[in-house]
């Protein structure tokens, strides 16, 4: 057992996948915005990862992750089945059943793997991990001064520039995420300066999401109460001179803003604020009610039935719930807190930023769909422990 452990537990490893799924989600973003195309199979390099996860995992014996998945996959393919009339052939129901379920069990197949890394590692991986977000903060705010098209986070003429990320619901995440990376680094293993938060959050700024602001004004606020910045006289007067500023110039920057923002301020205008919010995630929950009660029976309620490219709501719950049912959601949150969550100490500071995160991915969804992101979440919660025995591990 020792022995496999020292040869398949390294950080290098982890890097190889991440930056192979990294790379491809690129090439993804370059294909679609210049020749219109899929680049398919980007999830073949991240199959073989968890593919020999699970042969180390099954080898040594510890079948709890792999029972799991089974449950998952013997869910989703039995709902999948009951609508099988969906699908156009027998191909797209068995990539569909396989690429959900994996799709929806690898991080915890990551985070397991990444337990067993040495403190060593985890510095390596998070010394690339900070590479690699320095390099994709360049690519945003040197995208956003020439307004390069590739640098943009939307096709359409909407104000975002994501750099290398796409889409718009990876970029907001892998932000997010990488923010409470350095904040959780940063307060649990090592000290870090300041520069990478600030120069991460200048560059979120720029990615023209709800989601990003909407964390960045919580997470902000967070480091002004826990830091008692307000006791800080230079801040104070600075944050007033800076209210006062903005208050005589209100007019200007509206008009800034309305620019900028041109078709979040359109839609704003034209529909509810819930569909504004929401960006007709609301509609299209709508629309699965329909489709709910026109193909489902008190079966499906119990294990979902739905294809993922036709009737996806884009929020977290729903969508697992349309996929897997009743049963599915609770096995899937069940261990999602088991695993993820309950190492992590829930102190009022971590139960705001997390809240927030958790806020965040049940409205806008696609955080288990996006297989890169499994990479940098299992590594936020791995960096979030503060367990005694385990940073004792770490620190050998």
């Amino acid at each position: 057992m020792w022995q496999i452990d020292k040869f398949f537990y390294k950080g290098h490893y982890f890097i190889a996948f991440f930056s192979i799924s990294l790379l491809l989600s690129v090439g993804y973003k370059y294909m679609l915005f210049y020749q219109g195309e899929h680049l398919k199979y980007t999830w073949i390099p991240d199959a073989i990862f968890f593919v020999a996860i699970s042969l180390v995992l099954f080898y040594k014996r510890d079948y709890n992750l792999i029972l799991i998945t089974l449950a998952l996959l013997l869910i989703k393919a039995t709902s999948s089945l009951l609508i099988f009339h969906f699908y156009d052939d027998v191909s797209q129901y068995f990539k569909e059943v396989l690429k959900t379920v994996f799709s929806f069990s690898f991080v915890f197949f990551l985070y397991e793997y990444l337990k067993h890394l040495r403190k060593r590692d985890i510095i390596f991986i998070f010394n690339f991990f900070k590479f690699t977000l320095l390099l994709v903060c360049f690519a945003i705010i040197i995208g956003a001064i020439f307004s390069f098209s590739f640098s943009k986070t939307y096709i359409n003429p909407r104000f975002g520039f994501s750099g290398l990320l796409y889409p718009s619901s990876f970029s907001s995440y892998f932000m997010i995420t990488s923010t409470l990376i350095l904040y959780f680094y940063n307060k649990n293993i090592k000290k870090i300066s300041p520069v990478f938060i600030i120069i991460t959050i200048l560059s979120s700024l720029l990615i023209g999401t709800k989601a990003v602001y909407f964390f960045l004004m919580v997470f902000l606020l967070m480091l002004f109460i826990t830091h008692k910045t307000y006791k800080n006289k230079i801040v104070m007067s600075a944050i007033a001179l800076g209210s006062i500023f903005t208050a005589i110039n209100y007019n200007v920057f509206k008009t800034f803003l309305i620019n900028k923002f041109q078709m979040l301020y359109r839609l704003y205008l034209e529909e509810n604020t819930l569909t504004f919010l929401l960006s007709f995630r609301n509609l299209s929950f709508q629309n699965a009610k329909v489709y709910i009660s026109e193909n489902w029976n008190i079966v499906n309620y119990l294990i979902g039935g739905i294809n993922r490219k036709k009737t996806l709501v884009e929020m977290e719950l729903i969508d697992i719930f349309l996929s897997l049912g009743v049963i599915g959601l609770i096995i899937l949150v069940f261990f999602y807190y088991k695993i993820l969550l309950k190492p992590i100490p829930f102190n009022n500071v971590n139960i705001v930023l997390f809240g927030t995160l958790f806020c965040v991915i049940i409205l806008m969804g696609n955080s288990l769909k996006s297989i890169t992101l499994s990479y940098i979440l299992s590594f936020l919660y791995v960096i979030a422990i503060k367990n005694p025995l385990y940073l004792e591990k770490l620190n050998t």
